[in-house]
């Protein structure tokens, strides 16, 4: 739970880049869902909220709620209690669902506004699948 956190302090105060890279986005040229969160995760540990959203939207939510789950977790922890998650069951269900379908016609709008723009064309034919699919 603490180690995106982590990562993103490491990689945004010693300068150096993440060594991790979206297979997805590779192979097809075209991103997926999570793509920039990584980037978006270390701007937030440099302090900078506009990029981090920029890279995307997000970002700053995932962020912080990981950093209350490791606030919620600790504190657990240290006072010998058992961990719970702070939402109640019935409700847990409804907010996976919307949190899914929030984050799913985000994906769509991007996708959409790529194609319109010629973009993913471009860079599918420039990917590595694109190009093994063209011969």
């Amino acid at each position: 739970m603490t180690a995106p956190l982590l990562g993103a302090y490491f990689f945004g105060t010693t300068g150096l880049r993440s060594p991790f890279a979206c297979p997805v986005h590779w192979l097809t040229g075209i991103p997926c869902p999570g793509c920039g969160m990584t980037r978006s995760f270390v701007a937030i540990a440099r302090g900078q909220l506009p990029a981090a959203v920029d890279y995307h939207p997000f970002g700053p939510v995932l962020f912080g709620g990981l950093v209350l789950w490791a606030v919620q977790g600790a504190l657990a922890l240290r006072r010998g209690n058992r961990w719970r998650i702070a939402v109640a069951r019935p409700w847990r269900r409804r907010l996976q669902l919307m949190a899914i379908a929030i984050v799913l016609g985000w994906y769509s709008a991007r996708l959409y506004l790529i194609w319109a723009s010629g973009e993913a064309a471009v860079a599918f034919g420039r990917s590595p699948l694109g190009q093994w699919l063209s011969f």
